[in-house]
């Protein structure tokens, strides 16, 4: 089963069903509620330990930030950084829709999540762009959920 506690860590492509709770549907809720959750699930998915973001791309991230800190022309990432990405927006989209679209299939919403996250991948480089006057710190402030805003001061106090 696919739940809070693995799905990061968990291949979008295996065949498993997604344990969510039962009578959760769009009824009632609200654009704020909605992203308050999507930020829940988001920091659950990268603040994990053990999931792929803290053990395959918390290292680069933080090269990056040095990268950046000392001017260096060219920004150099591991190969495998966007397929990567791409894996754990993919695990954050299907949990998020596995809370309010439960009678749907797992192969259904693998099909929406690489959809959307290629989708996302792509505006996330182009929102980038538009923050360049600002510190790396203003755009994770504006782009991802507090959780995990709180986790990078922490990380990288400057």
């Amino acid at each position: 089963l696919i739940s809070p506690e693995n799905v990061s860590t968990k291949n979008p492509s295996d065949d498993a069903q997604i344990d969510t709770p039962v009578g959760i549907s769009l009824c009632g809720f609200t654009k704020e509620n909605l992203l308050d959750k999507y930020d829940e699930v988001s920091a659950q998915v990268l603040l994990n330990p053990e999931g792929k973001y803290m053990t395959n791309l918390f290292e680069v991230d933080k090269s990056v930030i040095e990268q950046a800190r000392s001017n260096k022309e060219k920004i150099v990432l591991a190969n495998d950084y966007i397929a990567t990405l791409k894996t754990i927006s993919d695990s954050i989209s299907i949990q998020f829709l596995g809370i309010y679209l439960p009678n749907f299939s797992l192969n259904s919403l693998q099909k929406i999540a690489s959809s959307t996250s290629k989708t996302i991948l792509g505006l996330g480089a182009g929102f980038e762009e538009c923050f360049s006057n600002g510190s790396i710190l203003d755009c994770i402030q504006k782009s991802c959920s507090p959780d995990f805003v709180e986790f990078w001061k922490r990380a990288e106090p400057d």
